[in-house]
């Protein structure tokens, strides 16, 4: 997406760096209950900021679940200036080599 000029490099980086940190969290709950679980629980925010390095006590489990929030946030704003694009309701930029229109995601 971003080589073909559809998505900022700046972007592109905060969106891998988003997914690549809800892929992690929803692994340690995997692992912890030994099955599919994608629920996180306060017992589940405790383990997973542990599992972090962020420490099981109230101010690392805040900092961890902000840094949850954030991920999610980065990742909606993503799909949401995309569906705006490819709905139509935002202009397409210019290919940055040829300068004819395509849909670009901006956020």
């Amino acid at each position: 997406v971003q080589a073909q000029g559809l998505i900022a490099p700046d972007d592109a980086l905060a969106l891998a760096e988003a997914l690549d940190f809800l892929c992690r969290i929803r692994n340690e709950l995997h692992f912890r209950a030994g099955k599919a679980d994608d629920v996180l629980t306060d017992p589940n925010q405790r383990h997973v900021a542990a599992a972090f390095g962020d420490g099981q006590d109230e101010p690392h489990i805040a900092r961890f679940m902000a840094d949850y929030y954030s991920a999610a946030q980065e990742i909606r704003r993503f799909f949401r200036a995309a569906a705006e694009v490819w709905s139509g309701a935002a202009d397409p930029a210019p290919a940055p080599e040829t300068g004819d229109a395509i849909p670009a995601v901006r956020f």
